[in-house]
């Protein structure tokens, strides 16, 4: 942000001094024009023609300094990139004009030199301006998520604090699923870590690769101005054997003209812009990609707890067996639940009302439960499969009879015997339904996969309009079944929340990490939903598919451009100053386009995603 903001200042500076130079300049060669109509004496047209001269070198040397620069860097690594054209006709116009000054023969085009820089500085301080509003809007979004670490207090209460102030010898809870603060040893429990934050192991998160379309832009504006390159020097041959005294006007009007500004500037411009918006929404794109792929994806592929409904479900039975009592059951499901980032252990912690079970040995088992020992017994809670495959505790089709109807079970097992079951429901989250329905307005088909069970799954998936929708899907499954739809020639987006989802969401062509869930989840994904609104999924496929339209619609606009108007600078028909008039209005028409991308179209009404996320997450 402040390197941005350093070269936003430096080019405003040297866009004003070509400015304030440039507007002399113009004067003395509008003096020229009319000394060339009524006539001017020989010493004062070299006078306006060396005052012009000495005006214009600042310009070229200062002002058009970053332009020559970069196509200085370009020769020297061997690419053509669209600064060299910009660079060979300045020093063309500069040279030639220096030396009709000098010999008292041929024209001069110091105005051409000025308003070519001028308004070249012009078009770059848009670009720099859009992508200074993009990345001011990402850093406040990435400031929204600071890292925070749950410091266990001496007396068993846990505070969140900044990571940074933690101190050695300080006790630290890290749930299952999210990231090691700081490295340190394990005093009790035992799970899976992500690492990547301190050691680059685990699932690191990739940067630099560029968008396939951004990188057909690049090879198109490098292809380009080698084609320009070999135009102008075929016209150039032509018209010396036409009328050499135009070989220079013509060479500079097609390398001024064919500028491709427009062409480079419209992808990134275009992908910084809609980024920016989506920060705004409370969406971070983490990786380039992610927008084309997910304008491609055929195939949209949710979870569904904490993303299609809200969390945490509530439990809406507790059905012990036996001699069990409600409040006993409870207890111990509270105990091995204590630190889980799964949304029902939240639920069944506050129906405990803090009365739980001290638990020990607890191990976490992702999508299936969690098992530990409380008085020297060994416990599990989750669903009916982990009830019989950890603690061979079988549950009968009678016994899951008795919960309600579209209900989740859970199951409390005890060494080979069910101790409870008890049910979870959840909600659709407000908008979900209008996710649903827009995502296949769009024409892309919607799969519900979930680990909760088939009857709660299902009826989930007919509020949601009846989507295709799977029911018991472990880790293992939701990958094999993105891997088939993958493997039939689809593009597919998953959208999941929590360390459950983790492998799922990077086995998709395109995913989403719903903000609320787990640290692997997100660095797992290629864009994070801190906001978790629907509404706001939505608009990233919504915006993501009006971007490549833009990149589509502004890269051929630039070709357009330059079929109608490189003809009329090769035969001579268009000054170098008009055809630097026409770069540029071309290049502002790109930058105004994506400038539009901007615009977030949210109701006033609206809460902005941000605001409450850096509310949330301030420690009390």
């Amino acid at each position: 942000m402040i390197a941005v903001g350093r070269e936003q200042k430096d080019r405003l500076l040297r866009w004003l001094i070509s400015g304030a130079l440039g507007l002399q300049v113009m004067m003395l060669s509008e003096a020229l024009y009319v000394g060339s109509f009524f006539g001017i004496e020989p010493q004062f047209r070299l006078f306006f023609q060396w005052a012009s001269l000495l005006l214009t070198a600042p310009v070229l040397v200062y002002s058009a300094h970053p332009f020559l620069a970069s196509a200085w860097s370009d020769l020297k690594h061997r690419r053509l990139g669209m600064d060299v054209p910009v660079a060979l006709g300045l020093w063309l116009a500069f040279v030639g004009s220096a030396w009709s000054t000098w010999t008292g023969r041929g024209e001069v085009y110091f105005d051409s030199i000025v308003i070519f820089v001028f308004l070249l500085l012009g078009a770059r301080l848009l670009e720099n301006a859009a992508r200074r509003r993009a990345l001011r809007d990402l850093e406040l979004l990435e400031r929204a998520a600071p890292a925070l670490a749950r410091r266990v207090r001496a007396d068993g209460i846990e505070e969140l604090v900044p990571s940074v102030e933690l101190v050695a010898g300080d006790l630290v809870r890290v749930r299952p699923g999210e990231a090691l603060p700081v490295d340190g040893l394990i005093e009790s429990g035992l799970s899976t870590f992500d690492k990547a934050l301190l050691t680059g192991d685990g699932a690191p998160i990739e940067r630099g690769v560029k968008p396939a379309i951004a990188r057909l832009a690049d090879r198109v504006a490098s292809r380009f101005s080698a084609a320009i390159l070999l135009l102008t020097c075929v016209a150039a041959v032509s018209w010396w054997y036409v009328d050499p005294d135009r070989v220079l006007p013509v060479v500079l009007a097609l390398l001024v003209v064919s500028c491709p500004c427009a062409l480079a500037l419209a992808t990134p411009l275009a992908l910084a812009a809609t980024s920016g918006a989506l920060a705004k929404r409370g969406l971070l794109v983490t990786r380039p990609q992610a927008l084309e792929s997910l304008s491609a994806a055929e195939i949209v592929v949710f979870d569904k707890t904490g993303t299609l409904t809200a969390g945490p479900p509530r439990l809406v039975a507790v059905l012990p067996r036996g001699d069990w009592a409600r409040e006993r059951v409870l207890a111990i499901a509270a105990g091995l639940e204590r630190g889980s980032e799964h949304p029902l252990a939240r639920a069944i912690i506050e129906a405990a009302a803090g009365a739980g079970a001290p638990a020990t040995e607890i191990r976490n088992h992702p999508g299936r439960g969690v098992e530990g020992l409380i008085d020297g017994r060994r416990y599990g809670l989750g669903s009916p499969t982990f009830a019989f495959e950890s603690l061979n505790a079988p549950v009968s089709v009678e016994l899951l009879a008795g919960i309600p109807a579209g209900s989740t079970p859970v199951v409390l097992a005890r060494e080979g015997e069910v101790v409870a079951l008890l049910a979870t429901e959840d909600t659709l989250r407000p908008g979900a339904r209008e996710l649903v329905a827009s995502l296949r307005q769009a024409g892309k088909s919607v799969l519900m996969l979930s680990g909760d069970h088939p009857a709660a799954v299902m009826r989930i998936a007919r509020e949601l309009g009846g989507i295709d929708a799977e029911g018991s899907a472990s880790p293992e499954r939701k990958v094999a079944r993105i891997r088939e739809l993958a493997a039939s020639g689809r593009s597919v987006a998953m959208i999941g929340d929590g360390i459950n989802d983790a492998a799922a969401l990077s086995a998709a062509t395109v995913s989403i990490a719903v903000g609320s869930g787990a640290c692997m989840a997100a660095t797992a994904a290629d864009a994070v939903l801190v906001s978790s609104r629907p509404q706001d999924l939505a608009f990233a496929f919504e915006r993501a598919t009006k971007t490549l339209r833009t990149i589509r619609l502004a890269l051929g606009q630039a070709l357009l451009y330059n079929v109608i108007f490189l003809p009329l600078a090769a035969f001579g028909w268009m000054p170098p100053w008009v055809a630097a008039l026409g770069m540029s209005a071309s290049s502002a028409l790109v930058v105004l386009a994506a400038s539009r991308l901007r615009i977030d179209g949210r109701r006033r009404s609206e809460p902005e995603p941000g605001a409450a996320i850096r509310t949330a997450l301030v420690p009390a």
